[in-house]
């Protein structure tokens, strides 16, 4: 989720973990099964339950555009974390980059943000790789604006990334992004139990009070604040149950019955949230399809009627 501040050009970004527990009627109840279900067309709609309001827009960037857009400004120097070494021919996955500062090509800057083999955090620590990528992407296109192929990447975004921008919002956003203070992009991560499991299955369960007080600071668009009755996400309460904070649990009403692995954070909230963005928001992007991970994780998500989300 994406948030373009147009009067203070502050831009936040939150990610939402690929196994974070959403309320939907199929058994596995994983954000990274919306696309897969509602397609393009319903993803924002199917988003405003995890956030509380409708993003403005969508984008949706797959491989090949990623690839292009990095090959586009020359490559992005990055000090690569650690080895990174998979290979998975039923993907056509094979990762070959070594530890160390470099500038990455399209191909490979890739791969480092789809590994997580031999991460003890699995996809969380996946998260902070791609956000420290992201940020020295940003900070090395920032810092050689006047290099960097405006209309080449316009011409990438309207012909490969899905959007429902207008080809001028495309070009707007750009050129009001490439005005930015890289001081100013600030990344967030959803607050919740990277470690909890349901039915035997690993799960990031979300908690509320934490959650609503980033959205309330760093995303939500409106003066009011975003309040518990306006979401729909099935947190813990104090005891360690699972509950719908719409009153109304969809699908098999004993999925997930018993009590899990809480973290030590949990409870409803009794409202008092404070904060909330008052100025001039504009976007709200919460598109990005999840890529097949290589390696260390769980099977791919396949609901009914869609395609495997992780592609």
């Amino acid at each position: 989720a994406v948030t373009f501040d147009s009067a203070k050009y502050t831009m936040d970004v939150v990610s939402i973990p690929r196994d974070t527990l959403v309320n939907v009627s199929w058994p596995v109840k994983k954000v990274n099964s919306l696309y897969a279900v509602y397609g393009e067309e319903k993803i924002k709609q199917a988003f405003s339950s995890i956030l509380g309001y409708t993003p403005d827009f969508y984008v949706v960037v797959n491989l090949r555009a990623f690839v292009k857009l990095v090959d586009a400004v020359g490559g992005i120097t990055y000090n690569v974390p650690q080895n990174m070494y998979y290979s998975d021919p039923n993907q056509d996955l094979y990762i070959n980059v070594s530890a160390g500062e470099q500038t990455l090509s399209g191909k490979d800057a890739l791969g480092v943000v789809r590994f997580r083999a031999t991460y003890v955090e699995g996809d969380i620590k996946r998260i902070s790789v791609q956000q420290d990528f992201l940020k020295a992407a940003i900070k090395q296109i920032l810092s050689n604006v006047n290099d960097v192929p405006i209309t080449t990447l316009a011409d990438i975004v309207i012909n490969d990334v899905k959007t429902d921008l207008e080809d001028g919002n495309v070009i707007w956003f750009a050129k009001e992004f490439l005005k930015m203070n890289y001081e100013n992009i600030n990344f967030h991560t959803l607050p919740g139990n990277y470690m909890d499991s349901v039915n035997g299955d690993s799960y990031v369960t979300i908690y509320l009070n934490q959650w609503l007080e980033m959205i309330n600071e760093y995303l939500n668009p409106f003066e009011e604040d975003i309040e518990v009755e306006d979401v729909d996400i099935l947190p813990r309460d104090a005891n360690g149950y699972l509950y719908a904070t719409s009153g109304v649990r969809k699908g098999s009403s004993s999925w997930g019955s018993g009590s899990g692995n809480t973290g030590g954070n949990t409870g409803e909230n009794t409202g008092g949230n404070t904060g909330g963005n008052t100025g001039g928001n504009t976007g709200g992007n919460t598109g990005g399809t999840e890529i097949d991970e290589p390696g260390g994780g769980d099977d791919p998500v396949t609901p009914p009627g869609g395609d495997d989300p992780g592609n």
